[in-house]
């Protein structure tokens, strides 16, 4: 995916995020949690494809993003809807994703957290797909 493809759906995620995720069954905190935490932290993931992260404070920066996206995952697993296989292969996916994306910015690995980047993006997208949200 080319970097300016993947940051004009970052863009859109962003914009999508505070958006409630629609089904009948998704609990009432998905909608902050998509709108608080999980935007922003992709954000800052995701922009890594426009710039590998400059000093060690943007790579300390990017980290913690990745790591309040695990956290987040595991907030979403909780909240799963009942039955609900998909959301909870995609929460577990993103705590993967995201995990990696830390492992990679802890070594100031360019390359591994882009690749990282790129997959939480396709799980972010993936997870909309089955999960559409109202704008």
């Amino acid at each position: 995916m080319t970097h300016v493809t993947r940051l004009c759906c970052a863009l859109l995620a962003l914009i999508l995020s505070p958006a409630v995720v629609a089904g009948p069954a998704v609990s009432p905190k998905v909608k902050p949690l998509m709108a608080n935490t999980v935007g922003p932290a992709s954000e800052a993931v995701f922009a890594v494809a426009r710039a590998a992260p400059a000093d060690d404070e943007a790579w300390l920066a990017v980290e913690k993003h990745a790591l309040t996206l695990v956290s987040a995952g595991k907030t979403l697993k909780k909240l799963t809807p009942a039955a609900d296989a998909v959301w909870r292969r995609q929460a577990g996916l993103l705590m993967e994703n995201a995990t990696a994306a830390a492992k990679a910015a802890k070594a100031r690995d360019a390359a591994g957290l882009n690749a990282a980047s790129e997959a939480g993006f396709n799980t972010c997208a993936g997870c909309h797909q089955t999960h559409p949200v109202n704008p």
